[in-house]
């Protein structure tokens, strides 16, 4: 008995694939993948050392009195309000608050 199948349409073909084998296409889509999970690691990686970066260099806040609704106006008088401001709002103000994260502020 003859069995006949349909061809594939022309735009279904890799034609690049043509030329390679079933393993060559496995280990190529193996390494792709394989190469996307150490990135994707890595930024992980990447993105809990700068969150716990910036827990490390979270101010003391003790002295701070966490009923005052801490403002910018109050951190521009002295290097305690800023801590107290950036410390107690939790760094909810990131574009001001980065010099503690650079680590350029110190008490």
């Amino acid at each position: 008995v003859l069995k006949v199948h349909r061809a594939s349409e022309p735009e279904d073909i890799i034609y690049e694939n043509l030329e390679c084998s079933k393993k060559e296409v496995a280990f190529g889509r193996s390494l792709s993948i394989l190469l996307t999970l150490v990135v994707l690691v890595v930024a992980l990686t990447i993105n809990f050392a700068i969150k716990w970066e910036v827990k490390e260099r979270k101010p003391d806040t003790t002295g701070c009195d966490p009923n005052i609704e801490w403002t910018r106006d109050m951190a521009e008088e002295s290097q305690f309000n800023k801590g107290c401001y950036c410390g107690l709002k939790g760094f909810g103000d990131l574009s001001y608050c980065t010099q503690i994260v650079a680590g350029t502020m110190f008490f």
